[in-house]
């Protein structure tokens, strides 16, 4: 597949984990990976919180927003931290 349907496909998947969690919006920059929770998300927010505990790069940024920062150069490696953190947060 061309490069374009590739990203294209990573995004519909990523907006598939999302749903169930309660994820809104997800942005990822080569710098920090934000997750932007709906109102009301269906996910305990101990979960939430421990999860930020044992990650020194997580941290809680206002209400409903996670910053994960880390160096995500490319496309793959920030599609992969977003899967690894969605699926965390689901576990």
């Amino acid at each position: 597949l061309p490069e374009a349907a590739r990203t294209l496909l990573d995004c519909h998947a990523l907006r598939i984990l999302a749903r169930p969690i309660g994820v809104a919006r997800i942005d990822a920059t080569h710098e920090v990976l934000r997750l932007q929770f709906q109102k009301d998300p269906p996910l305990e927010p101990q979960r939430i919180v421990d999860l930020v505990r044992r990650r020194r790069n997580l941290r809680l940024a206002g209400p409903d927003r996670l910053h994960l920062e880390a160096k995500l150069p490319s496309w793959p490696e920030r599609v992969q931290a977003a899967r690894e953190l969605m699926q965390q947060l689901a576990a």
